[in-house]
């Protein structure tokens, strides 16, 4: 992560670590009873989900992360 971000040294593994945890386990709750309403509606994954919006014809749930490449031409999300 601290590679991929560019982030400087300022903050310990350790922090950095707990922030990225923390965050994903907020955003999960935030969208469990969302999640709950989809599964119980039948949708088995996001993209399924018909009131997403699209754009030029694919469900914006289902894009996948924006990418750079590295120097070595591999990819890498942003």
């Amino acid at each position: 992560m601290r590679e991929l971000m560019r982030l400087e040294q300022t903050v310990s593994d350790a922090r950095l670590r707990n922030a990225i945890k923390t965050g994903m386990a907020e955003t999960n709750a935030e969208l469990y009873d969302y999640r709950l309403r989809q599964i119980a509606a039948g949708f088995k994954t996001l993209a399924d989900v018909p009131d997403a919006e699209e754009i030029d014809g694919e469900n914006v749930r289902g894009f996948p992360l924006p990418q750079r490449r590295d120097g070595d031409g591999d990819r890498h999300p942003v």
